[in-house]
C-alpha cells in the first residue's frame, strides 16, 4: 500500500493491525469544492477504510502542525462531505509514542513466516494461559516445546500482531509486559 509520509505509514500499520479494519484504499477520491469557495479547489483524501460492520471512513492523515485554519476548513468540507453520504470520518495525527513503537517492532513479525507450528502454538497459548510477563511465557513455552527461545520469541510477536495473544501496547513492550490470550 503506498503513503507518503511515515505518518501515513504508521497509519498503515495501525490499519493494519486493527481487526475491525477488512479494506483499505490509498487517495480513493476527489473531492471537487464548488467554484468560489474560498481557498478551495480540490481535495484528495488519504485512505477509506471498509470496517468489518460494512460501514466505510474516510481517512485524513495531518500532522498536529499541519492543521491550520485553512486545512481545518477543508477537513470540515470533507467531514460535511462524509456525513452526507453515510460515511464516517477521521483526521489521523499519529499514534502515542509508545504505541507506534510497539506497533512498528511488532509489524516485522506479521508475516506467516512467523507463525508457530501447531506444536509451538499449543505451548505457547498453554504458557500464556492466566496471563505471565513476556519473557516468563517465552521461556516457559520454549521449555514446553523444545524449541529454541528465539523462535518461540518470533512466534510470541506473531501471536501479538494477529491478536491472537494480548499486550497493552500503549505501554513499552519489555520481557515484563503483560500477555494473555
Amino acid at each position: 500500500m503506498p503513503f507518503e509520509s511515515l505518518l501515513e505509514r504508521d497509519y498503515l500499520l495501525w490499519a493494519d493491525w486493527n481487526q475491525s479494519v477488512v479494506r483499505l484504499a490509498a487517495q480513493p477520491i476527489a473531492l471537487l469544492w464548488p467554484k468560489g469557495t474560498p481557498h478551495h479547489h480540490s481535495h484528495v483524501p488519504d485512505y477509506f477504510v471498509r470496517l468489518a460492520d460494512g460501514t466505510g471512513t474516510l481517512v485524513d492523515v495531518k500532522t498536529p502542525e499541519g492543521l491550520s485554519a485553512h486545512a481545518r476548513g477543508q477537513l470540515a468540507m470533507t467531514q460535511a462531505v462524509c456525513t452526507e453520504v453515510g460515511w464516517g470520518y477521521d483526521v489521523f495525527t499519529g499514534l502515542p509514542e509508545d504505541e507506534a513503537d510497539n506497533l512498528r517492532w511488532l509489524a516485522g513479525y506479521r508475516q506467516d513466516r512467523n507463525a508457530p507450528s501447531q506444536h509451538d502454538a499449543a505451548a505457547i497459548l498453554e504458557a500464556f494461559a492466566h496471563g505471565k510477563a513476556l519473557g516468563d511465557g517465552v521461556l516457559a513455552a520454549a521449555r514446553e516445546a523444545g524449541t529454541l527461545e528465539s523462535v518461540i520469541r518470533a512466534n510470541v510477536y506473531h501471536l501479538l500482531f494477529t491478536h491472537r495473544l494480548q499486550v497493552d501496547t500503549r505501554q513499552p513492550l519489555s520481557n515484563r509486559s503483560q500477555v494473555t490470550l
